[in-house]
């Protein structure tokens, strides 16, 4: 599993509903993502700051191919 970008979770102005917005690592882009991959998130548990990402976002392979290997 490596870190790929981080997400925030923001409220919409107009309609007041909640989305994420994720930001991706310039030096990984673009990402050569195959059907083994996944990506997923989690959550900033060391979160000292406002500004400091909700979630970390990952790309990591399947654990089917993991074994394989």
């Amino acid at each position: 599993m490596i870190k790929i970008g981080s997400a925030w979770i923001r409220t919409a102005q107009e309609s007041g509903k909640e989305y994420l917005s994720i930001s991706y690592a310039k030096e990984l882009l673009p990402l050569t993502i195959t059907a083994e991959h996944f990506m997923t998130m989690h959550l900033n548990e060391n979160k000292t700051d406002e500004k400091h990402p909700d979630y970390h976002v990952c790309l990591s392979v399947s654990e089917k191919k993991e074994q394989e290997k």
